[in-house]
């Protein structure tokens, strides 16, 4: 399980035995606080086609709190909980951002996890995030580009700032962050890249070469590329 900074996102059929775990982990260390992070997350994960309630968003905010007071030097309890406080305009719907929103005190929450640990790319792809719903690009671009150069191999934070890129039609650099990712994993493992060069393709007015692309995204998917 990797939740750190997304609860009640994504579905994940390991979620209650890794409760179960978490908890005995406690159990043996009430001190553990990044045992209460991760089952703070575990307890506000659902299931696509469900919502979260308020019984259970309440119990995942207290584990989460108890990360903190037990643990106030780890960066992952501030993180997890400031995620409950900011509801990112992408996860609006979900309803483990419907309950808590304190914009404010999420955005402290977040910053002082970086201040905890700098190097957290998590952190930092929260705060990129939050500077997006801000509208500061320019501190989007930042956090973005040092959570890359702290986990070269993600291709979440690479995806997230190639979208960016595209987005203000910076085609050279989002190119630029795909042959980059196609370099460092292998090419069957970045369909979402492949995706990525279809879409400037059909930008730049180029269907036959966005049509490969595509075709290669979905051969990726199957494990076969043909790069084009």
């Amino acid at each position: 399980m990797r939740y750190f900074g997304n609860p009640g996102d994504g579905i994940d059929f390991t979620r209650p035995k890794a409760i179960e775990l978490l908890e005995q982990a406690i159990a043996r260390d009430p001190k553990f606080g990044l045992a209460y992070a991760l089952l703070s997350e575990a307890q506000a994960d659902t299931l696509w086609a469900e919502d979260t309630t308020a019984e259970q968003m309440a119990k995942a905010m207290a584990t989460a709190k108890m990360a903190v007071e037990v643990e106030p030097q780890l960066a992952e309890g501030h993180l997890v909980l400031g995620s409950y406080y900011y509801p990112l305009p992408f996860q609006k719907g979900r309803g483990a951002y419907d309950w808590f929103r304190d914009k404010e005190r999420g955005l402290e929450e977040w910053k002082t996890a970086e201040r905890l640990a700098p190097n957290n790319a998590a952190v930092l792809a929260k705060l990129a995030e939050a500077a997006i719903d801000r509208g500061d690009w320019k501190g989007a671009f930042q956090k973005l580009e040092r959570a890359r150069q702290v986990e070269p191999l993600e291709p979440m934070w690479a995806k997230q700032l190639a979208d960016i890129h595209f987005a203000f039609r910076h085609d050279d650099q989002a190119e630029k962050i795909a042959d980059v990712m196609f370099a460092k994993l292998r090419e069957a493992n970045a369909p979402e890249f492949w995706v990525l060069e279809a879409n400037i393709a059909l930008a730049l007015g180029d269907n036959a070469r966005a049509a490969l692309a595509n075709g290669s995204a979905g051969m990726s998917r199957r494990g076969r590329v043909n790069s084009y």
